[in-house]
């Protein structure tokens, strides 16, 4: 596990629920930090793009104990967004998606897509929405990627041989 994350601290196996919501906008909910600043050019998921990600949360993380219940209005939770990257680069970006954790301890991750890189263009709903959207799940719950890909990163890591999508998401 990564150091920020739902899971953090959670013993193997140990069963998890986390709530999660939709953001219609950039209202930060009582008692948590203003975002305003660290979204750029936000935009509300699409109906179509919500139902990827309420098919995701249904069906893919069961295997590891993992289960999500969508609430309304501005209850503690997961949310999902769109914006046009971390620094606002849109297509020029060099992430698809991102995880940001706003509150200490990373207890109430925003999970956003960047809605402006070309391949979201093409389908805004499609195959590469679901697994960058599965990818920055992963990154909410504290999971890291599988090999250090930029400097920041610090291991353990798998063995390259085993660095490979077989052994992610």
């Amino acid at each position: 596990y990564d150091q920020l994350g739902l899971a953090n601290g959670l013993p193997q196996g140990t069963p998890l629920t986390v709530t999660y919501r939709f953001m219609d906008n950039l209202n930060t909910p009582v008692g948590q930090s203003p975002f305003r600043s660290t979204i750029h050019d936000f935009m509300p998921m699409s109906g179509a793009q919500r139902q990827v990600v309420r098919s995701l949360l249904d069906t893919q993380f069961d295997a590891v104990g993992v289960r999500f219940h969508e609430v309304g209005g501005n209850a503690p939770a997961m949310r999902f967004g769109l914006s046009s990257g971390i620094n606002g680069e849109g297509a020029n970006a060099p992430e698809a998606g991102y995880a940001s954790f706003t509150t200490p301890g990373g207890m109430e991750p925003i999970v956003m897509i960047n809605y402006l890189q070309p391949v979201f263009q093409r389908d805004p709903a499609g195959r590469a929405f679901e697994d960058v959207m599965l990818h920055e799940v992963g990154h909410a719950l504290g999971m890291k990627h599988p090999g250090q890909y930029h400097a920041h990163e610090q291991g353990p890591f798998l063995p390259a041989a085993l660095d490979h999508t077989g052994n992610s998401i």
